[in-house]
């Protein structure tokens, strides 16, 4: 029996350890995220007419539940799980192994994440900041004087 796109993505999301664990002895696929203690349950789109992946979200604290799509939530499990594993590592890094973890996320689910394709200002003003260290203080000032006006 072929699996459902919400079974495939609570699969992906609980084998991110150690934010995310499956959690086994339940007649049903379930992930469990491991700091807040939130259940991942699959949704049977069996006889829905396009599968969308949702995933039914519940806190051990509430007695209600909510329905999710499940790529919203793998696009902040993935981010989360990046940022742990890189820590320490350059923006780049993370964005590169961030881009690598959606692609692998998309082979192995059918769905795709929402990623951000901003591009990282953080490299340009550590740029600006070594000319005007190298320029110097007064040649610095004068060039700001010009640019807003001041005499």
């Amino acid at each position: 029996m072929q699996r459902g796109q919400s079974e495939r993505i609570v699969r992906f999301i609980g084998s991110l350890l150690p934010l995310y664990d499956m959690e086994y002895g339940v007649e049903a696929c379930r992930a469990r995220q491991l700091a807040t203690g939130i259940t991942l349950d699959v949704v049977d789109e069996s006889s829905a007419d396009e599968e969308r992946g949702l995933i039914q979200l519940r806190h051990p604290a509430a007695a209600e539940s909510w329905t999710v799509e499940g790529r919203m939530l793998a696009t902040e499990a993935l981010r989360d799980y990046v940022d742990l594993q890189g820590f320490g590592l350059p923006e780049k890094a993370r964005r590169r192994e961030f881009q690598r973890m959606c692609e692998h996320f998309s082979f192995k689910t059918g769905a795709y994440t929402y990623m951000e394709w901003e591009d990282d200002q953080s490299e340009a003003w550590a740029l600006a900041g070594r000319v005007l260290r190298a320029l110097g203080k007064e040649a610095a000032m004068s060039s700001f004087k010009a640019l807003i006006g001041v005499p």
